[in-house]
């Protein structure tokens, strides 16, 4: 019961669900989590992941509160909770499928769907606040931030996927890379990480159906990629540090 008196019920599966009055706020479909979880599994992004851990660590302490905004089925939520022993991780996403998801992945994560421009955490809560590929509501993390807590931001750098975008489209863009430091913090550093990968089939399907390129490909477009034994692509990441002052 919050200090408003208002209850909220664990589901079966492990998360609370803050967001029953709005049925317009929806995250990723079953689909969609599922193509993230098994593509996410193979292992293709652990060189991310295990950067991001290292960066987490390096400004957390054992007794601090790490809040994922945006955890999506928890890969990197649960590898950031085992690397940070001692520290307490909370993780929101408007997915409930994906949160299903995330409890599966670890049990120890303690999982709301809710908003990310409407986090349910006191003012000045978290120590450090992860941002995966997610919607960037600075407004929310500074005000969710101690002083001087950390804000940690992966983004996808300019050729990201580039190598399946050229079988997606006729003319293949690359990426806009959004590193502005928002209003309230100062920027740390950031951690580029370039890499190649090479795909099969199912892991092509997979990787393609956990983008947003899914829904934004054409029908021809999307035969075309379906149509691909193997691939290899580019991977890019940025991971960009704030404090907030």
């Amino acid at each position: 019961m919050c200090e408003n008196k208002h209850c909220f019920d664990i589901a079966k599966s492990g998360y609370v669900n803050l967001i029953l009055s709005n049925k317009s706020l929806h995250g990723d479909d079953k689909k969609m989590v599922l193509a993230r979880r098994t593509f996410l599994n193979s292992g293709h992004y652990k060189i991310l992941c295990d950067a991001l851990c290292d960066s987490v660590k390096s400004v957390s302490e054992m007794s601090s509160v790490i809040f994922d905004a945006g955890c999506g089925e928890c890969y990197y939520t649960s590898e950031v909770s085992k690397a940070c022993s001692g520290a307490v991780v909370l993780g929101i996403d408007l997915s409930k499928d994906a949160l299903i998801a995330g409890i599966k992945r670890n049990a120890e994560l303690l999982l709301a769907a809710a908003s990310v421009y409407d986090i349910p955490l006191a003012d000045e809560s978290s120590d450090v606040v992860i941002s995966v590929f997610a919607p960037m509501a600075s407004q929310e993390f500074r005000r969710i931030l101690k002083k001087n807590g950390v804000l940690i931001r992966v983004i996808p750098l300019a050729r990201h996927l580039f190598g399946m975008k050229k079988i997606l489209y006729e003319n293949p863009y690359e990426n806009e890379e959004e590193r502005e430091t928002p209003e309230g913090f100062e920027f740390l550093s950031e951690r580029q990480i370039r890499s190649e990968i090479h795909l099969l089939h199912d892991e092509i399907v997979s990787l393609f159906e956990m983008t947003p390129y899914f829904y934004r490909t054409d029908k021809k477009g999307q035969e075309r990629l379906y149509a691909v034994d193997n691939l290899n692509t580019e991977i890019e990441f940025g991971i960009l540090m704030f404090r907030r002052i």
